[in-house]
């Protein structure tokens, strides 16, 4: 297994590639595949991550003070589609950029998560990107937490209008 590292931007997870994907309904195994057929290595966050029983029980993905970049936000959320157990993602001072949190916003709404946690990933743009995330139609979102983003005026206002909707 390769040493992982941060992959650029530009990744997409091509049809051709995507369709040799099976899903299995089991985040490990899911994940596992995807970095595989996308020759990419697995976040040492989740490749630490291990099956306590054969059914998949994995209820929270946290991570901390390690950089995440978009493709593994791609991957893991594209493996979480058919694992109906995790129901917390955090992520705490993970490097999130404004196109790993227009990733989340597009596909969490196709998973179960109920808890959603960025703390401590400024962005350049003020915190405007997190206003899409705080949109609570077709999505299993119950709560939501931005704190220590350095949101400035701007993206209070985004998120305010966003909330008002």
């Amino acid at each position: 297994m390769k040493c992982w590292e941060p992959q650029p931007d530009h990744f997409e997870l091509s049809e051709k590639k995507f369709a040799q994907f099976s899903p299995q309904n089991n985040f490990y195994a899911d994940y596992a595949k995807l970095c595989d057929i996308s020759s990419t290595s697995p976040h040492p966050t989740l490749r630490k991550l291990k099956s306590p029983c054969e059914k998949d029980c994995l209820q929270k993905i946290f991570f901390s003070n390690t950089l995440v970049d978009s493709v593994t936000v791609t991957l893991m959320l594209e493996s979480m589609k058919w694992t109906k157990t995790i129901t917390r993602l955090a992520f705490h001072n993970a490097g999130l950029t404004e196109k790993s949190l227009g990733i989340i916003h597009r596909n969490i709404k196709l998973t179960n998560v109920a808890d959603l946690s960025i703390d401590f990933n400024p962005l350049t743009d003020g915190g405007v990107a997190f206003a899409e995330l705080v949109k609570t139609s077709n999505t299993s979102i119950r709560s939501i937490c931005l704190k220590g983003n350095e949101i400035d005026d701007c993206g209070c206002e985004a998120i305010s209008k966003e909330i008002e909707n």
